[in-house]
């Protein structure tokens, strides 16, 4: 199901998955305290 929506919806499939890191990231920003080196490499890769 998964290669058939990639193919026949390229765009949108990439553009649902890019705001799901973007989210995911966003919460995990939202719930760390104290900003560390460690933690902003972790957000960044």
């Amino acid at each position: 199901m998964i290669s058939y929506l990639l193919e026949t919806y390229p765009v949108l499939i990439r553009a649902f998955f890019f705001g799901l890191i973007v989210a995911s990231a966003i919460i995990l920003r939202k719930s760390i305290k104290k900003y560390k080196l460690r933690y902003i490499l972790l957000l960044v890769v």
